[in-house]
């Protein structure tokens, strides 16, 4: 409601208020770690957003996002093509039993809060094809 019409009244002293009251005690981690835990898990399903911690190389990529967002041409190649869904948008094949479950997950998000995947891709050695030359020498040593 806007603020001149609904004045914001402050639950002081609430069992939420007391939870986030102090940012370093063990209930206000467990409750930050749990919900990013809780939203991760859900978008990661709903939606196979990457980065995320489950797709740790190519092949996995694949199988987590190229198959469902990306659609191959006639030789397996996915840079082109029309992908099976927009990105961004909800797979259906995660949720069987439609909508009713679909909108069950989806009720567990709590805010934005996710946890930041630090291992995606990390199987994948990206500096192979480096190649030392008098320019790039002092970068990579």
């Amino acid at each position: 409601m806007p603020i001149n019409r609904d004045p914001n009244i402050y639950d002081w002293d609430s069992p939420g208020d007391l939870l986030v009251r102090d940012v370093l005690s063990r209930e206000f981690s467990n409750l930050w770690n749990g919900t990013a835990s809780t939203n991760t898990e859900v978008f990661a399903k709903a939606f196979h957003c990457v980065p995320d911690d489950n797709v740790r190389d190519w092949q996995q990529y694949e199988k987590f996002f190229g198959k469902l967002f990306v659609s191959p041409d006639a030789e397996g190649d996915y840079s082109n093509g029309v992908p099976k869904y927009q990105y961004g948008h909800v797979v259906r094949e995660e949720f069987p039993g439609g909508i009713k479950d679909l909108k069950k997950w989806l009720n567990r998000v709590r805010g934005s809060l996710v946890e930041m995947p630090l291992r995606f891709m990390e199987d994948v050695d990206f500096a192979s094809d480096i190649k030392l030359n008098v320019l790039t020498e002092e970068i990579y040593t």
